[in-house]
C-alpha cells in the first residue's frame, strides 16, 4: 500500500504551479519546491524560511508600497477566509529585469475536517497565454 503522506508530498513538490498552504491568520505553513525554486530565481536566498511568514502581512506591506492591486488581492482573500466566496482569482504581471510575465492566483479553502482553516495559494504563470492574446 502507498504511504499517503509521502504520496502527498511527492505530489505536493512535483507540481509547476508555486504552492503555499496558509492558516486563517495567513501564517505560511507550507510551500512547494515551484514556490520556493521561484524565490531563489527572484533574488531571495536558498536558505530563505516561508513556515511562519505571514502572507497577508506581505500583501499589505506591497499595498503600502504602491501595489495597488494588493488591496484587491487583499479583500478577495479576506471574502474567502469569511466564507463569503468559494475561491478567488487574480491575474497580476509579475515581470522581471530579464522578462515581461503574468501569473494567476487563485485562493481556495481546503476542505478538511479540521478546527483549523486551511487554504492554498497558488500561482500559476500564464505568460504563454497573454503574448498570444
Amino acid at each position: 500500500m502507498v504511504d499517503s503522506t509521502r504520496l502527498f508530498q511527492a505530489v505536493f513538490h512535483s507540481l509547476e504551479q508555486h504552492i503555499a498552504l496558509i492558516d486563517g491568520q495567513g501564517q505560511i505553513l507550507e510551500t512547494n519546491t515551484a514556490w520556493n525554486t521561484f524565490a531563489i530565481d527572484n533574488g531571495l536566498q536558498p536558505d530563505h524560511g516561508w513556515k511562519g511568514v505571514n502572507y497577508f502581512e506581505c500583501t499589505y506591506l506591497a499595498y503600502t508600497r504602491g501595489d495597488l492591486s494588493a488591496e484587491e488581492i487583499l479583500q478577495g482573500m479576506r471574502s474567502v477566509v469569511l466564507g463569503v466566496t468559494p475561491e478567488f482569482r487574480y491575474e497580476y504581471p509579475c515581470h522581471s529585469s530579464r522578462e515581461e510575465r503574468w501569473f494567476m492566483m487563485c485562493f481556495r479553502p481546503v476542505l478538511l475536517d479540521s478546527e483549523t482553516p486551511l487554504f492554498t495559494i497558488s500561482h500559476q504563470n500564464v505568460t504563454r497565454r497573454y503574448r498570444a492574446e
